[in-house]
């Protein structure tokens, strides 16, 4: 195996490695489809709410990697090489899904095709896809974000974040229960939409890049990221009597906890990585927005076959399942690069 290039940011390779299997883990969970309170259920929550972080560590990673003054990003580059490609993937594999579900469910004409391309271009895609959705806003806005950031000082970064926290994090995690749930007309509007709350996660990975975090700080972060998040969605589905994703979602409280915390260990783990190790992480780093593309076919090949959560004790069969999918996917991904024109636009 060759050398990690010393140009690659080894915390934010260890951060995307995880998150991707985190992502795969979230999607093979379904806590919902078990009767509340079972066993079965809390092992399901459990694994849903420790990799609940995954998407944000997405955001973060973004923003180490684009925010970073000291990195030219012209616009054009930034159309040409990143937005266009997203792009161009998005409603490649956007189609590719619609094809899937029509030769699956023998519907496949014509007309079908027809229908499918249509709803590709007015974004009605496969559900996992929204992540693209939202990098492309991401990207769009970066140069003016890069701006902010040259000119800011680390007290405007602290308050930046301190608002988006506010409105965007906070707020969206209390606007379901009483007296927020109150709330119309402009109040009610003053949470950030979760599209534009995602450029406050990449602000975020830029800050914890510059300034640091201590690995205590990091892990006390995730110990109250996760019990916010599975003691939350344990105690409001336990209460209502019906499964209960609200502090599921990434851009509220736990999620965002979670975030800062395994990143920040993931940013110290990395000082460890060292020869095949390192090497290992670098390619599962590279490829993990093919695998993130792919998966879905995966999980629903193994749907097809009985390969769930459900298939024995979800506290085995869900990391089980979902590494036997890393690992397809990661082939996948090994094929996939070997072809010059779906490496640079599809994967």
């Amino acid at each position: 195996m060759n050398p990690v290039s010393a140009n690659r940011e080894r915390g934010v390779d260890l951060a995307k490695a995880a998150a991707i299997l985190g992502v795969i883990i979230i999607h093979t969970c379904a806590p919902g489809s078990f009767p509340i309170g079972s066993l079965d259920w809390v092992s399901a929550v459990f694994w849903s709410s420790i990799t609940r972080a995954s998407v944000p560590i997405f955001f973060l990673c973004s923003g180490v990697l684009f925010l970073n003054p000291q990195k030219e990003l012209p616009i054009r580059k930034l159309y040409f090489r990143y937005i266009l490609r997203i792009a161009v993937a998005l409603f490649f594999w956007a189609y590719a899904y619609k094809l899937y579900d029509l030769l699956v469910g023998g519907t496949l004409s014509l007309g079908a095709l027809v229908q499918a391309a249509k709803e590709v271009l007015l974004f009605k895609h496969e559900f996992h896809l929204y992540f693209l959705h939202i990098i492309l806003l991401f990207y769009a806005m970066l140069p003016i974000v890069r701006c902010f950031v040259l000119h800011a000082g680390r007290a405007e970064l602290r308050y930046a974040l301190i608002l988006w926290f506010t409105v965007g994090i906070l707020y969206p995690t209390l606007r379901p229960f009483w007296p927020f749930s109150l709330l119309s007309g402009i109040p009610s509007q003053w949470l950030l939409n979760q599209c534009y709350a995602a450029m406050g996660y990449g602000l975020l990975g830029f800050y914890l890049k510059r300034y640091g975090i201590s690995l205590r700080a990091g892990i006390l972060f995730a110990i109250a990221g996760f019990a916010f998040v599975f003691g939350g969605t344990i105690g409001m589905s336990l209460y209502t009597g019906a499964f209960y994703a609200g502090f599921l979602e990434g851009m509220t409280v736990g999620p965002a906890l979670l975030a800062v915390g395994e990143f920040g260990i993931f940013l110290h783990a990395s000082g460890h990585l060292r020869g095949n190790g390192a090497v290992a992480i670098s390619h599962l780093s590279k490829a993990s927005f093919c695998i993130y593309l792919v998966h879905i076919f995966v999980l629903n090949l193994f749907t097809h076959f009985g390969m769930t959560a459900h298939a024995f004790l979800p506290v085995f069969s869900i990391p089980l399942v979902s590494l036997c999918n890393l690992g397809i996917s990661l082939c996948g991904y090994f094929v996939l690069s070997k072809i010059p024109v779906v490496k640079r636009w599809l994967i």
